[in-house]
């Protein structure tokens, strides 16, 4: 039962982000830039694609190693939503300039 209430509670916080992350998106922009583009648009998906497989392949070799059983599925669910929040969560606004407010540690130079 716990284990179904976290995955329910899991699915709503990730439909919740995702809602908050496309909130603003005009999907009719989006369409009629990926139709301009046309069969390009392959050569800008098709290599992230990739890139987050061999991320998640080696990540799941280095969990193995580590004495932890995980899939190639649920390392790659997890890869995904590690980029995604690479790119769609905003940037601190302390980051370019001043120091860490929890470490004091400097930003990059």
């Amino acid at each position: 039962m716990k284990k179904q209430l976290t995955t329910a509670a899991g699915l709503a916080l990730g439909l919740l982000a995702a809602w908050f992350a496309l909130r603003g998106l005009q999907l009719e922009d989006l369409a009629s830039v990926l139709t301009a583009i046309g069969p390009a648009v392959a050569l800008v998906f098709v290599p992230q694609a990739l890139s987050i497989g061999l991320d998640a392949a080696a990540l799941g070799f280095l969990l193995r190693r580590l004495g932890y059983a995980a899939g190639f599925v649920r390392v790659f669910r997890a890869r995904v939503g590690i980029e995604f929040m690479a790119v769609a969560l905003p940037r601190a606004r302390w980051w370019p300039t001043a120091r860490c407010p929890c470490c004091s540690a400097a930003g990059p130079a």
